[in-house]
């Protein structure tokens, strides 16, 4: 019986914590998952490509701090599925930061290091760089909607750029 008890109590402490933490996203940093339309160069085939992943960000101080994702893509194409994926770890700057910045729009940049796998065909490592930059709307002091636009750069087949689009929730 004390198990349960036990239990029940530390669900209810753990529920009762996950709002506080929200409201401390938009100070602390955030988690966040997304999905994006994009397209990378004509030598790997020009048509959209569909992407999602998911990723975090600490803010250390003021507006900057540090970020990592892990993100998938594929592109339905001729019957053939082309993709890949990539990790990143980034700098962020937020443009308003703090708990007491008003308003429910937050900008931000960000740029980092990538690690890309890309399959056309045959899959090949690579590494680069990316940048972009988007918003979130703090629709609740824990819950959020993202957009932003992502470019992530590799030095093959001369600067082979991958661009998307993204939309995604951040908590």
């Amino acid at each position: 019986m004390g198990t349960i008890r036990t239990s029940m109590l530390l669900s209810a402490l753990m529920f009762l914590a996950i709002p506080v933490f929200g409201q401390e996203a938009k100070r602390y940093g955030q988690r966040y998952v997304f999905v994006g339309v994009g397209g990378w160069p004509a030598e790997l085939g020009s048509e959209l490509l569909i992407s999602t992943g998911f990723g975090g960000e600490k803010r250390m101080h003021g507006g900057l701090g540090l970020g990592g994702e892990l993100q998938a893509f594929v592109q339905p194409k001729d019957g053939h599925y082309y993709g890949g994926g990539t990790v990143s770890a980034n700098g962020i700057y937020n443009f308003r930061s703090g708990a007491r910045a008003p308003g429910k729009l937050f900008p931000f940049g960000t740029g980092g290091f990538s690690a890309v796998v890309l399959c056309a065909g045959q899959c090949w490592p690579t590494v680069g760089f990316n940048f972009g930059g988007g918003v979130t709307y703090w629709r609740t002091a824990g819950h959020g909607l993202r957009l932003e636009f992502r470019d992530t750069v590799t030095k093959d087949y001369g600067a082979t750029h991958l661009w998307e689009v993204r939309t995604g929730f951040s908590f």
